[in-house]
């Protein structure tokens, strides 16, 4: 017979799109449940005892040029923003410990990420690096700007494409493919990536990244991923899908 699929569960108060709900009702075993969905008395209410993989998701923030710092966030400000997250895996961890054996986090911050295993009476900052964890090793723990940092290391390390390539199960190369036109349309092929720097065509200077985006997708099928810029100390920093 059929395999019977894992229902899945969201708990979620905001804003819900007619394309969201559309899926949820064309898709089998998944619900939503309208509560906060970081509350204690919300995971509760979810069933979080009983289920087989919880995952912490944090809120998208985007922040604007103007206060974008390139080497990190200030650690108080990634805390707040990670802070939902947080505060509700240590109430798992504390009160239901298997359940904190089988939940996944994410944060926005790499530096937050101290936070989680930091036990109530001691300094953050004296706690062992979460990267020497058991939670880390075993993919309980990630951030967007970790995973930032591992593809812009890798213009310059092109082995780190092989792990960033495992992560994503997906084939990244740095070097040029064949072109659309050259692939066989019978053959299956695997899809690769290429990862380059490239100068900004003069054209597109001092224009919004939103038009440098959308000319480079249908004028050339190039996505862009960020900008590589110099700071007013001379230093460079890679600045990540900035606001359109």
């Amino acid at each position: 017979g059929r395999k019977r699929l894992q229902p899945v569960l969201i708990l979620w108060d905001g804003h819900v799109t007619n394309e969201f709900v559309q899926e949820v009702i064309e898709t089998e075993e998944l619900y939503v449940l309208r509560v906060p969905p970081h509350l204690n008395s919300s995971m509760l209410q979810g069933g979080m005892e009983t289920a087989m993989r919880v995952v912490l998701l944090t809120k998208q923030h985007s922040k604007t040029s103007t206060d974008y710092k390139h080497r990190s966030w200030e650690p108080f400000q990634s805390v707040i923003h990670d802070s939902s997250v947080i505060f509700a895996y240590k109430f798992i961890r504390e009160n239901y410990p298997k359940v904190a054996e089988r939940t996944v986090c994410e944060l926005v911050q790499n530096d937050t990420m101290e936070f989680l295993t930091a036990e109530p009476d001691n300094d953050p900052k004296s706690t062992p690096p979460i990267n020497f964890t058991r939670m880390f090793a075993e993919g309980r723990v990630y951030s967007g700007s970790l995973c930032t940092t591992l593809l812009a290391q890798a213009y310059f390390k092109p082995d780190f494409l092989q792990i960033a390539a495992a992560l994503m199960s997906t084939r990244l190369t740095s070097e040029q493919g064949p072109a659309p036109e050259e692939l066989d349309p019978n053959t299956t092929h695997t899809t690769q990536v290429e990862v380059l720097q490239a100068e900004v065509p003069e054209r597109l200077q001092n224009r919004t990244y939103g038009f440098l985006v959308e000319t480079l997708l249908l004028e050339n099928d190039y996505l862009p991923l960020g900008l590589y810029r110099q700071d007013t100390d001379g230093s460079y920093f890679t600045f990540t899908n900035p606001p359109p």
